[in-house]
């Protein structure tokens, strides 16, 4: 019995798996990193730091979430959603630059596009927060919002 079928399916396997897994690195490289860093010594306060998700998850996720769930969301949102698309589409394509930066009484927050990624920091005695989000997940989500 001759095993050269057997390498041959085999080798097709092989291949195919390796297709695979490239176009899944390929996805996960496009659709970027969620980062989460949250630090909180409060009542109820967590730490949680390092946190990674690919953002390619985030859109299937929301089709996770019972549509009952996004109905109040939904007719908030709808008439600006396709203005913050644009913007989304807009900024993305702009230098790094602070969208806003406000501190006040042992407080911080500050908004800034870094790249191609939207990163909040949020800062008192308390909590120490940190986000970093894809661009281009913000706009799959509020897409898939919109729809």
């Amino acid at each position: 019995m001759s095993s050269r079928p057997f390498l041959l399916t085999f080798g097709l396997l092989v291949l195919l798996l390796l297709c695979v897994g490239g176009a899944l690195a390929v996805s996960v490289h496009k659709a970027g990193i969620i980062e989460v860093d949250i630090h909180a010594t409060g009542p109820g306060g967590c730490d949680l730091r390092g946190l990674k998700v690919p953002g390619a998850l985030a859109p299937i996720l929301i089709d996770l979430v019972p549509n009952d769930e996004f109905d109040e969301a939904r007719e908030e949102i709808d008439e600006w959603c396709p203005l913050a698309r644009e913007i989304c589409r807009a900024i993305g394509r702009c230098p790094d630059f602070v969208l806003a930066e406000v501190e006040s009484d042992g407080e911080f927050v500050k908004v800034s596009m870094e790249g191609r990624r939207l990163v909040v920091i949020i800062e008192s005695d308390d909590e120490k927060i940190r986000i970093v989000v894809p661009i281009g997940t913000v706009e799959a989500v509020l897409k898939k919002l919109d729809s």
